[in-house]
């Protein structure tokens, strides 16, 4: 919930704060003793004075609208929805004369409110000149020299000084000379240069800024104020959340001392880092949460006294700071699992590395990272750094390299390309996996010795079995599996084929072979499948290749399969390709999104998940293609 004061409906909540001067009565119940206390005759009517932002550039628009004509409709509201026993005045500059530093004016004397006659003065304004905006403040606080009772001046405004001084100094020397007010500023679409002098005067007049950007701020703004009666006994509780010394945005939780539950809840303003609330004088609780960090650390902040008609501020700071995870498999970016633990053991943060790296904020402190690998045969690879000492405001660094090795079978059947089944095991005979040969396939396993078993599937007491296979990081062991069909076998084929497929077919039998051999890089296998994929132009009977696409190399496990491929092509023509491609084959479209440099498209067909991640690399464009095969 973003605060009311700062964000959402700030034009009308602020008049109410001067006017009014209430607390939420939605989440805070006033003083009840205290107003039971205060008898009619005890309360002295409320002075408040508009200064009124007349200037030529009232006449630009928000939301289409002029900004005069959404302040005029705003205060027409307000002021019939104000007591009768209110004292209001009237001030307006650059309201007469285009180019006129002088043109200030008080419309309506401080005096019983008149409501016709202010409704029918602010409708005649018709915005002309410059913002003489101290002129207007030096005026109107000469009238209040005398006067005993505290006077709420309310100035809006929608830019900052044109002509001579600076409002900020003034008013803090007109509140030095012993004047009694307190000032309230409202910026209406004002930039950041001209809100920093606006605040700066509400804070040196005793008063609260508040920034109005929109017309339906306004309008929400107006269902509040009907359920507004009259004045309630409040203080202000001020809280500026801090990290690394910047401002930042930041949820607070706000609850009665001694109480467990918190009765209201809002956030910080970004910009500022400040969240100001009208509250019961007594004693309070704040628990504020960094919603921007991971874990959302939060810290509690106990005896807070607000006072009746006073306000109370208090600062909260965090430290923080950044870890880069880079996730490589022989030296080449991969996705990971990363799970964060603190000292306690506790998993504060658990993600995936995108392309090889993934940044995330920490509370300052130290910490445990575990990285795996998914649906590696023999067991996930886990890569553990311990002691990651996280610095405020640094950016820490640290890499995981998976030493990942991989196991090439081809197979053929009289000489053909022919798929059929493979089953791995561990040497101690315990089987890891199996998975069909396909012509062709290449497995990633973690280094270490394993035992491989060939079956002929339309024979299957033929077998290749090969023992202590030697798996090493960044290498490929190849094997080439050779069948032949019995005479048998062969004749019964022979019969059920059509004759011009027979004499295709009637290649010369040999004897079944097996060899073996190392590559020294585990791309060679990937490219080898890749250019078997791109004759067919089509991933794994399912996934498209985009047109004119280079396939690096292909990965392919059960159920994880991988493949890296890259083309001359923009980000949106890769995604909009696989949105439309997968859409006619009945896979659904999570997320697709192109930001900068990079795309990201997630598609789901039941529990499966394809994930394609692209990246702009010059003249090309780099995409990984990850399906999760359930």
């Amino acid at each position: 919930m973003k605060s009311k004061f700062l964000v959402i409906c700030p034009f009308l909540v602020l008049f109410f704060c001067g006017i009014l001067f209430l607390s939420h009565s939605f989440a805070f119940p006033y003083n009840k003793q205290a107003e039971k206390a205060k008898t009619e005759t005890e309360r002295s009517a409320q002075n408040i004075i508009f200064i009124l932002d007349a200037s030529g550039s009232m006449w630009g628009q928000v939301e289409g609208k002029a900004k005069i004509a959404i302040a005029k409709e705003v205060l027409t509201d307000l002021i019939q929805h104000l007591p009768d026993d209110v004292h209001v005045g009237l001030v307006a500059y650059g309201h007469r004369r285009k180019g006129d530093c002088s043109d200030v004016e008080e419309l309506i004397p401080l005096s019983l409110i008149q409501k016709a006659k202010l409704v029918e003065t602010v409708q005649s304004l018709n915005p002309k000149g410059k913002t003489p905006i101290t002129l207007s403040v030096q005026k109107t606080a000469e009238k209040l020299k005398e006067m005993e009772e505290k006077t709420t001046i309310i100035l809006v405004s929608d830019g900052k000084e044109t002509c001579e001084g600076d409002p900020c100094i003034l008013v803090r020397e007109l509140k030095a000379a012993g004047i009694k007010f307190v000032m309230h500023v409202i910026g209406f679409d004002v930039t950041e240069e001209e809100r920093l002098q606006l605040e700066c005067m509400a804070e040196a007049g005793g008063g609260l800024y508040y920034t109005a950007k929109t017309a339906v701020d306004f309008q929400m703004a107006i269902k509040e104020v009907v359920v507004r009666e009259e004045p309630k006994e409040v203080g202000i509780l001020t809280v500026k959340v801090i990290k690394n010394a910047k401002p930042i945005e930041a949820k607070i939780f706000y609850h009665r001392a001694g109480e467990s539950e918190s009765f209201f809840n809002e956030l910080t303003d970004p910009t500022m880092g400040i969240a100001r609330l009208e509250m019961a004088p007594g004693d309070y609780t704040i628990r504020v949460v960094d919603i921007h960090t991971e874990e959302e650390p939060s810290l509690i902040v106990e005896g807070l006294t607000v006072p009746l008609g006073g306000q109370v501020e208090k600062t909260v700071e965090f430290s923080s700071g950044t870890l880069k995870i880079l996730s490589q498999t022989n030296g080449e970016p991969c996705f990971c699992s990363v799970k964060i633990m603190n000292p306690e053991g506790k998993v504060v943060s658990d993600f995936w590395t995108q392309h090889g790296e993934r940044v995330v904020e920490l509370l300052e402190g130290t910490y445990d990272v575990r990285l795996a690998l998914a649906s590696i045969p023999g067991g996930d690879p886990v890569i553990e750094l311990k002691d990651v000492q996280i610095v405020a405001d640094r950016t820490v660094e640290r890499t995981a390299n998976f030493a990942i090795g991989f196991l090439k079978v081809t197979t053929t059947l009289n000489g053909k390309p022919y798929n059929t089944m493979a089953h791995l095991y561990q040497t101690d005979g315990q089987k890891i996996t199996n998975f069909a040969t396909e012509g062709s396939r290449t497995v990633s396993l973690n280094p270490g010795v394993y035992r491989l078993k060939v079956v002929n599937d339309k024979d299957e007491s033929q077998i290749k079995d090969f023992e202590g296979i030697q798996i090493e990081g960044g290498k490929t062991v190849s094997f080439d599996v050779a069948f032949l069909l019995s005479k048998k076998e062969s004749e019964k084929v022979t019969e059920m084929k059509p004759e011009a497929v027979r004499k295709e077919e009637s290649a010369p039998v040999e004897e079944a072979a097996a060899s073996t051999s190392t590559d020294k890089s585990g791309r060679e296998a990937g490219r080898a499948a890749s250019e078997r994929v791109k004759e067919s132009e089509i991933l794994w009977n399912e996934i498209p290749i985009y047109p004119g696409a280079e396939v690096l190399n292909i990965n392919v496990n059960d159920p994880l399969r991988n493949a890296e491929l890259k083309a001359r092509a923009a980000l949106n023509d890769i995604v909009e390709f696989y949105k439309k491609a997968m859409t006619e084959r009945d896979w659904q479209v999570g997320t697709a999104t192109v930001q900068g440099s990079k795309a990201y498209v997630m598609l789901m067909k039941g529990a499966s998940r394809i994930v394609i991640s692209a990246q702009k690399k010059n003249e090309t464009s780099h995409f990984d293609i990850s399906w999760v095969k359930k």
